[in-house]
């Protein structure tokens, strides 16, 4: 009996895991996809965040959009080539807004805040 059942579940194990390995992979393909559709929209000069698969993360420029990756110059502090980031590689790209954060922009506010009220209170002495 105990072998029976075994047997079962190895067997079932067997049939189930190649089926569940095909869908993974073509889910994998579908990011892919959408990942070429998406960054297809991103204007040529964008700054992007890149995030990888295997968990890289890059802030980079866009220069090349193709079919299978794109091309990006990475913002760093020296010098570094281009690189080529396949589409499927892809976990997660953002494109970066130009602008002040809303944290800068209320510390900047309570510093100049500060700095009128103390010189309100010293000239009033």
């Amino acid at each position: 009996m105990k072998r029976t059942c075994a047997v079962a579940i190895i067997s079932a194990l067997m049939f189930t895991a190649p089926a569940a390995a095909a869908e993974r992979a073509s889910d994998r393909q579908d990011a892919g996809d959408l990942w070429r559709a998406f960054v297809q929209k991103v204007p040529i000069g964008s700054v992007v965040k890149i995030r990888t698969r295997d968990g890289e993360r890059l802030t980079a420029i866009v220069f090349v959009v193709d079919e299978a990756g794109m091309t990006v110059k990475p913002k760093t502090r020296y010098p570094e080539p281009a690189r080529r980031i396949a589409f499927d590689r892809l976990d997660n790209v953002e494109v970066q807004r130009p602008g002040v954060s809303y944290g800068k922009a209320a510390a900047i506010g309570a510093g100049v805040g500060a700095s009128v009220s103390l010189l309100l209170l010293l000239s009033a002495q």
